[in-house]
Parts: C-alpha cells; structure tokens; sequence
C-alpha cells in the first residue's frame, strides 16, 4: 500500500490495491488499482456510545438506498464490494466504506452555479430520492421531531444567555413543526447535508451533475433537506452569524422550479433551517462537547429575524409563480 492502513483493513481490500489519500487528516482514500473504475475507501469513526456493528448496519442501509437510487441528473456515490466482497466492513476500531469516486468540483461558495439551480438540483434528487422504496431508518442521528422532546436536551449544560438562546430555539422549533403538521409530512431518505460543499460541479460556466458525503443520510421529512442544506449555504460566507435572504429565497425558488412548493412552504423551510441549528447542537451535547459560539450566534441571529426570512422566501415564491 503507498499509505499505511491498519493491517486488518489491508487483509480486507484485493491484493495490489494502492491507496492514495485524498484529503489529509480526512480518513478518505483513493484506491487504485483495486477496480476498473476509480473507487473512494473512506474511514467512519465510531461515537463511543454507539456499537460498531449498528453502525456499519446504518451505513450499509445507505448503501442499500444508494444502489436503489436511479437519476439522470444527480450522480451518486455507488457501492463498491471490494472490503473482502462487501462495501462496509469493521475493522482497527472504525467502520470502513467503498463507493464509487464522483467527478466534479465542489461548489463550496463559488458563485456559480447560482443558488437558483442549485435549488433545482436539490429537487431533482428529491424526485429520484422519494422513488426509492426502502425500509425508514434514522441511525444515530437526532431526528427533527425528537428536537421538540425534553428528553433530548437531558445533557445541554449551557446557561446564561447562550442558553437563553437554545432555549428560545428550542421554544420556536417546538411551535413550528405544530404549525407545519411536521408529523404528517411527506418522508423520505434525505441526504441530511445538502450543501453546497458536497454538491459537485463540472464545466464552465460551472453545472451542478452530483452529490457525495451521505454521512448524514437517514429518513425524516423530505423538506427537511431544503432547510438542512441552507444553513451552511445560506449564510453569505462561511463565517457569518447571519442568513443571506436572498440567498435562501433564490434556492427555494429553485426548487420550487422542479418540486412545486405551496405557500405555506415557505415557513416549512424555515422552520427546519432553525432545525438543523438544533440538530447540531444536540449531536455536540450527546458527545460530551460543549455547543460551540458561532452555532449560539446563528440560533440567535434566526430567532431574531424568523418572520422577515420567511416572508423574504414567500415574497420569492409568489414573484415565481406570477411569471
């Protein structure tokens, strides 16, 4: 091998395979040499409350979901059986997982493609994504409606005006998936972080044609995508405490483009872009760690502006539909 891999992982994968990191410190791989067609091996740490073996089961429905998905538009990661003839495996206290390499550039915060078509593309995988029929299955991940349950928040150690803040979130969550009807939402495999760091780009201008890293792939409402992508993407850079309105209202208006949206959707989004904040949160109380400031600032920020932002996306709606 050209890198040192653990030597139960290397007794696992075809002899002669070479591999070559492709992000240093980042546990992912290519392997060369291993198939006809370029492949990914990427190493998953395992939370010390969670057991390896359920967790390699939650990634193998992953890939289950993954070779179930058919789309002309979205390439996605495809399994590969090359971990002694499975594409997940257990072994030197990790799990490990083969996929097929994606081509493409990551949109990151380039300025093109547009926020309006990369809404759109997110549509398109949702018209693929909620065709695949496959048995729910949430992982280790928080679920949107289990934000609203007390007992999520047993561990949150934060006070003062931070927690104030999660509190106050926590409060306008609650009250929002009431509003929405969250329980009685369309659901599907999401793929739980659909931002723009893991949509990727070929071309010039630059077209969106796939999406890698279902880290956080599991079943929950459809919309929650929407909502979960722009909060990494609807902020106007990767350091801000606050939202572009723009920036959000124009991805929605793509997506509404390919999944028409009703009006009342506007909100919906909204409500889980807040979410996803929680959601984070929650996953950093669970570990132990304590829920980091930016995070704080950006709840704050939301409920703070909740009424402005949704009326900034309803507005964008209803200009789309008056064409």
């Amino acid at each position: 091998m050209a890198v040192s891999l653990p030597g139960e992982v290397v007794e696992l994968l075809p002899p002669g395979s070479r591999a070559v990191p492709l992000a240093r410190g980042k546990g992912v791989w290519r392997l060369d040499n291993a198939a006809a067609q370029p492949v990914v091996l990427r190493r998953r740490h395992v939370a010390i409350r969670i057991a390896p073996a359920a967790f390699a089961a939650h990634v193998a429905w992953v890939h289950d979901f993954l070779t179930l998905l058919r789309s002309d538009r979205v390439a996605t990661p495809q399994p590969v059986p090359l971990l002694h003839g499975s594409s997940v495996a257990v072994a030197a206290d990790a799990v490990w997982e083969i996929v097929s390499y994606v081509a493409g550039q990551p949109v990151g915060w380039s300025r093109q493609p547009a926020m309006v078509t990369l809404g759109a593309f997110l549509g398109d995988f949702h018209h693929a994504s909620t065709q695949v029929a496959i048995a729910g299955r949430v992982g280790n991940t928080v679920e949107v409606a289990a934000l609203a349950d007390a007992s999520t928040w047993i561990d949150l150690d934060v006070g003062g005006s931070a927690g104030e803040i999660i509190h106050h979130a926590i409060d306008d969550v609650r009250a929002g998936l009431d509003r929405i009807d969250h329980l009685a939402a369309e659901r599907s495999v999401i793929h739980g972080d659909f931002t723009n760091h893991n949509v990727l780009a070929v071309g010039a201008p630059a077209v969106p044609t796939g999406v890698i890293d279902f880290s956080n792939a599991y079943s929950d409402a459809t919309l929650a995508d929407v909502g979960f992508a722009l909060w990494r993407s609807g902020r106007p850079s990767q350091r801000a405490l606050c939202f572009d309105p723009r920036r959000i209202a124009a991805y929605v208006s793509g997506y509404h483009s390919v999944r028409p949206l009703q009006d009342e959707d506007a909100e919906t989004v909204i409500v889980y872009l807040q979410a996803r904040g929680l959601q984070i949160a929650a996953k950093q109380t669970s570990r132990g760690e304590t829920v980091d400031e930016p995070l704080i600032a950006r709840l704050a920020w939301l409920h703070d502006n909740l009424d402005d932002l949704t009326s900034s996306v309803a507005q964008r709606l209803r200009r789309h539909d008056s064409r």
